[in-house]
């Protein structure tokens, strides 16, 4: 029963740490460990290397989250490359 709930428990903390992202300009995949603990996982930008604005709600949200997570505090320099992904 403890090893199962440390199981868990384990998995929630490596699940929060770390995050895999799309390369905005190449599409290439990046496995990197975030600088705060959040159950978001996946960061793509939806707008790209284009200078558009995001209309839709949902992803004026994930384009935030990419700025966050992986340019602002610095996540692409704690990154590593997922190659054939």
């Amino acid at each position: 029963m403890k090893r199962g709930v440390m199981a868990v428990a384990a998995v929630g903390v490596f699940w929060a740490m770390l995050g895999m992202f799309e390369d905005r300009e190449h599409g290439d995949r990046y496995l990197f460990l975030k600088h705060r603990p959040t159950y978001h996982f996946y960061f793509t930008s939806p707008v790209g290397e284009s200078d558009k604005i995001p209309e839709d709600s949902a992803d004026v949200y994930r384009e935030e989250l990419f700025h966050e997570y992986v340019e602002r505090n610095g996540g692409f320099r704690r990154s590593v490359l997922i190659p054939f992904l």
